[in-house]
């Protein structure tokens, strides 16, 4: 049980790409009686259809795109924000709703994964440009461990967090508060203790760990037709380091079924 592996720490629960498939109403239903703090959805649509079946929790959206601020404004969706054009789209948006006292969003920093965030160095500027929009609060600083489960990564991992402890320190100095650190994905729930910070994101179900399991997804052929939409390329320096495989095991199972959207 995932839970006895905490120390008081939030749980936000992924409930993306309608829960893996198993519904995400009725599984966020289910959580949520569990008094699950936040649920994690990719994309606006998916938090609407939460909030219409009831359910009150706190949801981030992971990619708020351009055209959804005022849905997520008025239903009480806080955004990822991870990089400066959303923040000042949002910020805009959210002075247009004067009866809402606080816009919460949730800042991303690409800590070594290269695919969505602000850089390391620049947690001082983006709590500067925060200073200009009073009325918003960050709730949370996020990153993605990117090979947590790979015991031969755990140095790169150890960079990671580094990484990300520079860019939170940096923004508390601006912000002269603490929002909450979000950094342990699941397998970063099971071997990263150290990272686990304020709040944990968990899947449902967690498909790498299935899938490491099982020998036989090299013997796989698709059953039916797979899509995967594709939110933002990241163009990144040929110097620079980027996201290693996890295992053999992990590959194939990408190949085999990849998952409905990124950011976990």
């Amino acid at each position: 049980h995932y839970k006895s592996q905490l120390s008081g720490q939030r749980i936000m629960a992924m409930v993306k790409a309608n829960a893996y498939g198993l519904g995400a109403v009725t599984i966020a239903q289910a959580l949520a009686k569990h008094h699950v703090d936040y649920f994690g959805v990719a994309y606006v649509d998916e938090g609407l259809a939460l909030r219409q079946a009831g359910i009150q929790t706190p949801i981030m959206v992971m990619n708020p795109g351009e055209q959804s601020v005022e849905g997520m404004l008025t239903h009480g969706l806080e955004p990822e924000i991870f990089h400066f054009q959303a923040l000042e789209r949002y910020a805009q948006a959210f002075l247009r709703y004067p009866e809402l006292a606080v816009g919460r969003v949730h800042i991303k920093v690409d800590t070594g994964m290269h695919r969505l965030g602000f850089a390391p160095d620049q947690g001082r500027e983006v709590g500067q440009r925060l200073a200009h929009w009073p009325g918003l609060q960050v709730a949370s600083v996020m990153t993605h461990l990117s090979s947590a489960e790979e015991g031969g990564q755990d140095a790169w991992t150890a960079e990671q967090g580094a990484a990300y402890h520079r860019f939170y320190e940096d923004l508390v100095m601006e912000l002269g508060y603490r929002p909450i650190r979000h950094l342990a994905n699941t397998p970063g729930v099971v071997r990263h203790p150290h990272l686990h910070g304020d709040m944990v994101r968990l899947e449902i179900p967690p498909w790498r760990r299935i899938a490491r399991a099982c020998s036989l997804w090299c013997m796989c052929k698709p059953a039916f037709p797979t899509f995967k939409r594709f939110l933002r390329a990241k163009a990144s320096p040929t110097a620079t380091r980027m996201r290693p495989f996890m295992s053999v095991a992990s590959r194939r199972f990408q190949w085999a079924m990849p998952m409905a959207s990124p950011g976990l």
